[in-house]
């Protein structure tokens, strides 16, 4: 075969095909390095544009201080296997953590701020000879860079330590865009930080207390379901730190937090019956709330409580003395003295409330809020004995399952009314709301009123001015767009109005049947006519009535509708009350539409 010779001709078409792929080349290698670069700039972007400019600064400053890598394996770009942040997570907590500080740097590197929000917690928390501050705040910033918002919340903390760093100022920023972020808790930093005020080493760096600041950013971290923040808004209203001293507002803001776990309000609670403030003073309930902040307290930790179980294990000591002295009198004595106590009510044993199921509570939801009243202490009718008890134990319950909390117990008509207006105020369009009242209510042409402690009715027209409308409290719900209204009225007794000049005021029993808007789900626990049982009989112990301790035997399940498990304890409640030959068979006006659950 013969020598190829190229001509002239041959050679222009070579030099055009060779430009072609050269030039294209050339666009798909302009391409790549474009994309790349766009790719950086918006990572970038997203995790710097809104910084504010003196955290900015400060990555900036810090970046090239920390400490790389140096592993012979590592590639940019690509996790390391060898663990997965969770597994690093159970081995840091069981003090397995030299273990994996190679691994996180590595997931840091590659892009996980996993990796940097864990090796925070080591140097900032380890037990076992690893705790360096320095080291901490380097991969602190390392992961706020990052945009992790736990990395935020722990830089907070950091910088409000004393030390080089210490700087309040700029833990405040911080914690601000954590909660740009989504980060409900830091908002409650926040507002303790204003609270309490934060010195730095230079006046520029000092945060001056500001309690309408602080109660702004207790209210925002209410809001988005954070418990602890009501504890913290009650201490405010306690000792009138930028409001009014309300008593009665800072135990409502405090049972919010106990019935959601938090220790330290479960003690305030405990403190408040056992000194009868705005509550009803009732030692076994002052003893029952000290057991739960003891309980509580060895495993809640959120980072803004500092509550020692030694407290209410204390309290409850001092309680026994207190008791065993007043055993110790002479007989007579002793006699005099139980009179009085019962008539306080203190000989009440602890409520027995549906024991705590074998499932994990759910965590507080935004979208899912509870009214709850519970009035016995009626001061001109006759006082009742369950509702406080049925109260608590609802309250209780429908926090297991993920309702924000909102109880009040022995009511007052202002106390009432405050706090259908605070409550209506959270609701927004969408939510799953839950009402329940035990107490006192009465029918006056076919309109059901709910009761508050100190009403004095000598007419109709008193009644009318001075309880709360039942239909006014659903209108108010359904005005605010909630999603699913379940309201429970368990008032179905016998009238407490005597006859007056031979005529009573308002039905003689029962409450009249309602009308459910869309989207609602009215229950009574008796039908009309019928009267709501406290007790089974005699020998019946429970301080929960028969509606409500069967309701709580069933707030629980899994994967039954809301619907069907009102159906259920309708049922067993119809079952009950005939074997001590009475009928009860509670009313339910459903207009819901879709399925609701409490628990999927």
């Amino acid at each position: 075969m013969g020598r190829f010779q190229a001509t002239a001709a041959d050679k222009s078409v070579l030099l055009k095909a060779i430009t072609i792929l050269y030039d294209g080349a050339m666009k798909t290698l302009f391409m790549i390095l474009l994309v790349g670069l766009i790719s950086n700039t918006i990572a970038a972007a997203s995790t710097t544009d809104d910084m504010p400019p003196e955290l900015a600064r400060l990555i900036d400053i810090e970046r090239v201080k920390t400490k790389t890598i140096s592993r012979a394996d590592y590639q940019p770009g690509k996790e390391p296997t060898e663990y997965t942040p969770k597994q690093a997570e159970d081995l840091i907590r069981s003090g397995g953590a030299k273990k994996v500080i190679n691994y996180l740097e590595a997931l840091g590197e590659s892009g996980n701020s996993a990796g940097w929000r864990l090796l925070t917690k080591i140097y900032q928390e380890d037990e076992s000879g690893l705790r360096n501050h320095e080291l901490a705040y380097r991969y602190a910033i390392k992961g706020v860079e990052g945009g992790d918002v736990d990395s935020h919340r722990a830089l907070g903390w950091i910088l409000l330590a004393q030390g080089p760093h210490k700087n309040p100022k700029l833990a405040a920023v911080v914690w601000e865009r954590a909660v740009a972020l989504g980060n409900c808790v830091s908002a409650s930093n926040l507002g303790v930080l204003y609270k309490v005020g934060g010195a730095g080493n230079s006046p520029a760096q000092t945060v001056p207390i500001n309690f309408e600041l602080a109660r702004k950013w207790f209210q925002r971290s209410i809001s988005c379901g954070n418990p602890v923040a009501s504890k913290w808004m009650g201490d405010l209203y306690q000792h009138g730190l930028g409001v009014e001293v309300n008593q009665e507002t800072a135990t409502s803001y405090y049972m919010q937090a106990a019935l959601q776990g938090v220790p330290e309000a479960q003690y305030v609670i405990g403190q408040r019956y056992q000194s009868g403030i705005t509550v009803e003073r009732d030692v076994s309930l002052a003893r029952h709330w000290y057991e739960r902040a003891m309980e509580s307290g060895k495993t809640f930790n959120d980072g803004n409580t500092f509550f020692k179980p030694q407290l209410a294990e204390a309290a409850i000591s001092l309680l026994e003395s207190k008791s065993s002295a007043r055993e110790s009198v002479p007989p007579k004595t002793a006699r005099a003295e139980e009179q009085t106590v019962a008539s306080r009510g203190d000989s009440n044993p602890l409520p027995k409330v549906t024991p705590k199921p074998e499932v994990a509570d759910l965590q507080p939801r935004a979208n899912r809020k509870a009214l709850i009243f519970g009035n016995d202490t009626y001061a001109s009718v006759p006082k009742l004995e369950n509702a406080k008890y049925d109260a608590l134990a609802i309250a209780d319950g429908l926090r297991r399952v993920g309702y924000q909390v909102f109880l009040e117990t022995d009511a007052t008509r202002s106390k009432m009314n405050a706090a259908i207006r605070r409550f209506k105020s959270t609701i927004e369009g969408g939510d799953e709301v839950a009402i329940f009242y035990a107490g006192h209510a009465v029918q006056i042409a076919n309109t059901n009123y709910l009761l508050p402690i100190d009403l004095k009715a000598d007419s109709e027209d008193q009644i009318k001015d001075d309880a709360v409308p039942l239909q006014r409290l659903l209108d108010d719900v359904s005005d605010r767009n909630a999603k699913f209204t379940l309201a429970i009225i368990d008032a179905c007794r016998d009238n407490p109005f005597k006859s007056n000049n031979g005529r009573s005021i308002g039905g003689t029993r029962g409450l009249s049947p309602t009308t459910a808007a869309t989207g609602q789900m009215i229950v009574f626990s008796a039908g009309s006519g019928q009267q709501a049982l406290d007790k089974l009989g005699p020998d019946d112990e429970s301080k929960n009535g028969l509606f409500t301790r069967t309701f709580l035997k069933h707030i629980d399940t899994p994967g039954v509708s809301v619907d069907q498990i009102v159906r259920d304890v309708r049922e067993e409640v119809v079952k009950s009350a005939r074997s001590v030959g009475h009928e009860q068979v509670p009313a339910i006006y459903d207009q819901v539409i879709g399925r609701f659950y409490f628990r999927n």
